[in-house]
């Protein structure tokens, strides 16, 4: 079969991205660029399909290609919006808004850029100014569901509910939606209701958006993978592979289920002097699929085999990492440089072989709290397990156990690897005994910056970012209790765990 045009692929592509098969999207968007670089239909639909799965760097890339060589103002319009969610998701809030405003210069009325100004202006804490900027919006007539979306986030800033979640209200109602839109619009009204103690109704628009956002998901795939890890890596297994003689103890592994405090912990250890936050890094999981005696693959990731692995690739990989790391800090040579990838759990076998002083953090969090944490949080698709509660308590399990296991063989005197486990209801109540019970794990002594975390000014670059910029408060402590009655399911499948 003669290989495909660029034209093809990006037609493909652009079906893949509609029908929400984002992996496959991001494949041929990707093949179609390596055919016609500069096509700015190419460019525009990579820009976005990158985003989407969280490839930003790629993204800013191809959207600043497209900036070079589009003229057209409706194209350019789209760019700049796309490129200035790209600088926010990594931070670069004031790059972002100078972008939305060549945007708005060019198309005053552009829904998606004016809804992106707004979040913008939230993010840096200008709530007022992001809730005049859509009134002012909404009164000339622009009502899209991108105005929408960012006027609810404005008035949950500004503690004014019931407008948001009217016009919320009024737009899942509306014909037309494809269903990513109407997702979008019903998590945040059920962020809204959520925050008006509406818990019926704050449940069934969460639930109303999973089912519209799943994707295809295999828990016994999950559950083969972890057999695998548990089976292979065994402390004898491991005390068989020669370890890389480098000793340095800057990495610090965060993991966790997400939602289980790890963009917290992180926050607070990198407002010590001595500690660098390099947010969640996808190093170790690229470096197992690269190692030469091969990983099995599984739906969410790769699952490395100690078996065949060598002295000179692991010292390679060790390097490669290492070098990213370091590359992603303000200052490399910090002491301590954290890693909160949450699941670099399933490649956590290779850390006593690349860095046997490391050190390893597991955040823990009551079971049920998570789960519904994770329901109601709006993932990239590559969470597959996260749209269904089943599938939530069977990917907890699964995770739980092979936590258990690490923490067994990494305590076992053949390996040796320093692990703590922090848990998040410790954290939030006492979170002075906690920092300094963990900082004295890190080798550092206690700073009281850690505790005055959220005012450093730092973004994390995590779906956690606006709660990690507020001081620690327990309100999500037994959070789950409010939905009991919707929860049977999820407790049931978590069993023992859940009580």
């Amino acid at each position: 079969m003669p290989p495909s045009s660029a034209a093809q692929l990006l037609a493909e592509a652009q079906r893949r991205y509609r029908a929400g098969d984002l992996a496959r999207a991001a494949q041929l968007v990707t093949d179609s660029l390596a055919q016609d670089p500069d096509q700015p239909a190419v460019l525009e639909l990579a820009g976005m399909i990158y985003n989407r799965t969280a490839h930003f760097d790629r993204a800013e890339d191809v959207l600043t290609r497209g900036l070079g060589v589009v003229v057209d103002p409706v194209r350019r319009t789209r760019l700049l919006h796309n490129l200035a969610c790209t600088l926010l998701s990594t931070g670069r809030e004031r790059e972002a808004l100078a972008h939305l405003e060549q945007a708005l210069a060019l198309a005053p009325d552009d829904a998606g850029a004016l809804g992106t100004k707004a979040e913008a202006l939230l993010y840096v804490g200008r709530a007022e100014e992001a809730r005049s900027l859509l009134d002012d919006a909404i009164a000339r007539g622009v009502d899209e569901l991108g105005i929408a979306l960012a006027y609810a986030h404005a008035c949950q800033r500004t503690g004014d509910f019931a407008p948001a979640i009217e016009r919320l209200r009024a737009h899942t109602e509306r014909v037309g939606l494809s269903a990513e839109q109407l997702a979008m619009a019903s998590h945040r009204l059920g962020e809204l209701l959520d925050k008006t103690q509406s818990h019926d109704e704050a449940f069934d628009a969460f639930r109303r958006a999973a089912r519209l956002a799943r994707q295809a998901h295999d828990p016994d795939d999950v559950s083969r993978a972890v057999d695998t890890l548990i089976a292979g890596w065994t402390p004898g297994t491991i005390a068989s592979v020669k370890r890389t003689p480098d000793t340095t103890e800057q990495p610090v592994f965060v993991v966790g289920m997400p939602r289980s405090g790890t963009s917290l912990l992180e926050q607070i250890l990198d407002c010590h002097p001595d500690v660098c936050g390099a947010g969640e890094l996808e190093t170790l999981g690229n470096i197992t699929r690269a190692l030469p005696a091969g990983v099995t693959k599984y739906c969410y990731s790769h699952v490395p085999r100690p078996a065949g692995l060598k002295a000179k690739p692991l010292a390679r990989a060790g390097g490669r990492y290492l070098a990213e790391l370091r590359a992603g800090v303000p200052d490399p040579d910090a002491l301590r440089l954290v890693d909160k990838q949450p699941l670099n759990t399933f490649q956590l076998g290779l850390v006593p072989l690349l860095f046997p002083n490391a050190r390893v953090i597991f955040c823990r969090r009551d079971p049920m709290d998570t789960c519904l944490s994770c329901y109601f949080q709006r993932f990239a698709p590559t969470h597959t397990y996260a749209n269904d509660l089943t599938d939530l308590a069977r990917f907890f399990t699964d995770h739980h156990r092979l936590s258990e296991h690490w923490l067994a063989t990494f305590a076992h005197p053949k390996v040796g690897l320093d692990a703590l486990v922090v848990r998040y209801e410790s954290l939030v109540t006492d979170p002075e005994a906690q920092t300094s019970r963990v900082l004295d794990f890190l080798g550092l002594p206690f700073d009281d910056a850690c505790l005055r975390f959220h005012e450093s000014g730092r973004l994390a670059r995590t779906l956690s970012n606006q709660q990690v910029r507020q001081p620690l408060y327990t309100a999500s402590i037994g959070r789950w209790k409010h939905y009991r009655s919707h929860l049977r399911e999820l407790a049931d499948a978590l069993g023992p765990l859940a009580t």
